[in-house]
């Protein structure tokens, strides 16, 4: 799997694809970010946050463009994602697991997202690393916005993910992120920007899995 825009490879790191990379708007500056927040809930309505979670579940298939900060295409992913719950002792868990594909290889994300301290966190692991992200809903209940909370530089990366309908009224799942990647002492901007549509859930591919 590939984790970093490096040697030639433009995936970007897999895991915020996923949430990913896993998923706040397409930012990049400060100003932007601040518009965010004031459209962002205020407080915790479980009952809100609980229904979002609900649309994930089943199988969504699309594709994710990667952007240079002048637009260009860099890459187009394939995506299949599959989302289940489960019930722990903690509690229900929404699972996932994202395969994306391009011409240059394949990599699978999986993540557990979950309500903990009246806040709602997600896990994303993918070549053995695991990332922890918060996420905030918009008032609109629609829109969940997600950023890390395991980095010293939390405004270097961030994901919003909203739930619609197309023209014909298929259910959709579009996402908008950003990144920031230095390499060599170089800093550029990546931007993510997905559709996905639901799809039925016995078509899923077939995918290694981890034992939870």
């Amino acid at each position: 799997m590939v984790d970093t825009l490096a040697k030639g490879n433009v995936f970007p790191t897999m895991d915020f694809m996923h949430r990913y990379f896993l998923i706040i708007s397409l930012l990049a500056n400060l100003f932007g970010l601040a518009m965010t927040a004031q459209g962002q809930e205020l407080g915790f309505n479980e009952e809100k946050v609980m229904a979002l979670l609900e649309r994930y579940a089943g199988r969504w298939v699309g594709t994710y463009e990667m952007r240079d900060m002048n637009g260009q295409v860099l890459q187009t992913l394939e995506a299949d994602v599959v989302y289940h719950w489960e019930t722990t002792e903690n509690g229900r868990v929404l699972k996932g697991r994202a395969v994306y594909g391009a011409d240059n290889g394949m990599a699978i994300a999986e993540s557990e997202t979950f309500i903990a301290n009246k806040q709602l966190f997600s896990i994303v692991e993918e070549g053995g690393k695991a990332r922890t992200y918060r996420g905030r809903l918009d008032k609109t209940g629609k829109t969940v916005s997600w950023t890390p909370i395991d980095t010293d530089r939390p405004l270097d990366e961030s994901l919003r993910e909203t739930f619609g309908r197309d023209a014909s009224g298929q259910e959709t799942l579009s996402s908008q992120a950003y990144e920031n990647l230095t390499r060599n002492g170089i800093t550029m901007l990546l931007t993510m920007h997905g559709l996905l549509y639901r799809e039925p859930l016995e078509s899923a591919v077939e995918t290694p899995t981890r034992e939870y």
